[in-house]
C-alpha cells in the first residue's frame, strides 16, 4: 500500500501565516496559465458565470469574479484589522511607557 498522508505537513502548512501567500500566488500563476492558453475562452465565461441567491428582497447574485474579488478583499480586511491592531497596540504601549518614565524624571 502508499504511505499514509502526513496530516501534520498540511495542518502546520495551513496554520503557518505564508500558506495565503503561498496558495494565493499559486493561483494567480495557474489563472495565467489558463488564460493564455486555448482553455481561456471557457476560463472567462466561468468566470462571467452568476451564482448565487435572489429574490425580490434580497440580491446575491453575482459573478464568479466579483465572489472571488470579495472573499480576497475580506481576507485582506481581516489581515490589515489583526495587524492594525498590533501594530497599534504596539505603538500605545511605547507612548504610554514612555511618558510614565518622563513623568518618574519630573517628580
Amino acid at each position: 500500500m502508499g504511505k499514509a498522508i502526513n496530516k501534520k505537513v498540511f495542518s502546520d502548512f495551513f496554520n503557518s501565516t505564508t500558506s495565503s501567500g503561498i496558495i494565493l500566488f499559486s493561483c494567480l500563476i495557474l489563472s495565467l496559465i489558463i488564460a493564455n492558453s486555448p482553455l481561456g475562452k471557457g476560463f472567462n465565461n466561468f468566470l462571467a458565470t452568476q451564482i448565487g441567491y435572489e429574490n425580490s428582497s434580497v440580491h446575491l447574485k453575482y459573478s464568479v469574479a466579483l465572489w472571488i474579488n470579495d472573499g480576497l478583499m475580506a481576507q485582506e480586511a481581516k489581515f490589515s484589522i489583526l495587524v492594525g491592531s498590533v501594530i497599534s497596540g504596539f505603538l500605545g504601549y511605547l507612548v504610554l511607557n514612555y511618558s510614565c518614565k518622563k513623568k518618574k524624571q519630573i517628580g
